[in-house]
């Protein structure tokens, strides 16, 4: 699928409204806030399994070259600026850029590789993994959403859709309140209150066997 410029100023911000939804509302984690949308626009445009074999692909790159990286104690632009050469040889080596442009964004797989790899260093292998699979699936959830639409959006005026986009994005980004997946914290507290005795009213049996236990006891 090639994407025209038109479809791009419309593709990306209801992309990134799509993810900021799931980001703040249902309150799934990513790596980046816009990551997934761009992931997704690649997906849209290679289709999905080239761009699952693409990402693939980088992926061992960069985690091929990042520890040696680790040990030249590089500045941040030069780790990228390897990364992104690391990425670009070894989907020309696997014969996945084409002439016709429709290539993975190589700066963004680089980035989000190398957060991954940040990630794991800080918090932990199963914690990056969770993170890197959520985003995986945010995009391909993203790259659905907009392909279902896509005959709509066709046939929308595209300046409209952009500016949608961008009015659910500011809406949906100011919201801080509860998010869809903090509800099970309150679940315990929830059965607790509805399990628990109520208080006995003032006179009653219990009460009198309190105060003469209170009574023998002095």
């Amino acid at each position: 699928m090639n994407i025209t410029p038109e479809q791009l100023l419309v593709y990306l911000p209801l992309g990134a409204a799509i993810a900021i939804t799931f980001r703040q509302i249902i309150g799934i984690r990513a790596i980046g806030t816009f990551a997934p949308a761009l992931l997704a626009l690649n997906i849209m445009q290679m289709g999905a399994r080239q761009s699952g074999a693409t990402l693939l692909i980088a992926t061992g790159a960069v985690f091929l070259t990042l520890p040696l990286i680790e040990k030249l104690a590089l500045p941040r632009s030069s780790r990228l600026a390897i990364q992104v050469v690391a990425v670009l040889a070894a989907l020309v080596a696997a014969g996945m850029l084409h002439e016709d442009g429709s290539a993975a964004p190589i700066v963004v797989l680089a980035l989000v590789l190398e957060r991954t790899w940040d990630t794991m260093q800080t918090s932990g292998t199963l914690e990056a993994i969770r993170l890197g699979a959520s985003t995986v699936a945010m995009a391909y959830a993203i790259a659905a959403l907009l392909a279902a639409s896509g005959q709509w959006i066709d046939q929308s005026p595209w300046y409209l859709l952009a500016a949608f986009g961008v009015a659910v994005n500011l809406a949906v980004g100011s919201y801080r309140g509860l998010r869809v997946t903090e509800l099970r914290r309150f679940r315990p507290v929830h059965c607790s209150a509805t399990t628990t005795q109520p208080f006995a009213p003032a006179g009653s049996a219990s009460t009198y066997g309190v105060t003469a236990a209170a009574g023998t006891v002095r």
